[in-house]
């Protein structure tokens, strides 16, 4: 860590927890599935397993680092919650959402009900691709967003103001 570099805030260390304790969740579920994906149903779907896996370590790996206030990282955090705010099922994919910790989402459909609003508090990644998929859903996970925003902010506070010179 640069030693000149500022401890981060509260806000910025509750975003790093919510990565962290998600990230750890979605590993041990994760490497759970994956026993289950290499027992039942072979190599294949165990390496997608493993892929996920690897995505909730590396929420896990950004969030310690922004904790300790990495500049690096976030980017990478801003990039994550931004995968996390879209859910998206047209009739052939289905995307029902990533998200690490907690999701608070709104979610319109063709299927009844049509609006829908409601949290999990759990770690998942859940697409398919399948004719199966026959109706439409879109939704917002409205917590990470706020995350989202709150990195951007506090990114942008950090940056030095500019004369009117250009020099700095």
């Amino acid at each position: 860590m640069d030693t000149q570099s500022a401890s981060p805030g509260k806000g910025v260390k509750s975003v790093a927890l919510l990565l962290m304790l998600g990230g750890i969740f979605g590993v041990v579920v994760g490497l759970y599935q994956e026993l289950q994906a290499l027992t039942n149903f072979g190599i294949r779907a165990a390496t997608m397993t493993g892929i996920f896996v690897l995505l909730f370590g590396w929420c896990v790996w950004v969030g310690f680092e922004l904790w300790h206030g990495e500049p690096w990282t976030y980017r990478w955090a801003k990039i994550i919650f931004a995968a996390q705010i879209p859910i998206i099922v047209v009739p052939g994919f289905a995307f029902d959402g990533f998200f690490t910790g907690l999701r608070i989402y709104f979610i319109i459909s063709d299927r009844a009900p049509n609006i829908r609003w409601g949290f999990n508090l759990s770690s998942s990644i859940h697409f398919l691709f399948s004719s199966q998929v026959d109706y439409w859903l879109f939704g917002i996970n409205f917590l990470a967003v706020i995350a989202l925003f709150y990195l951007i902010r506090a990114t942008s506070a950090k940056e030095p103001v500019k004369d009117k010179f250009g020099l700095i």
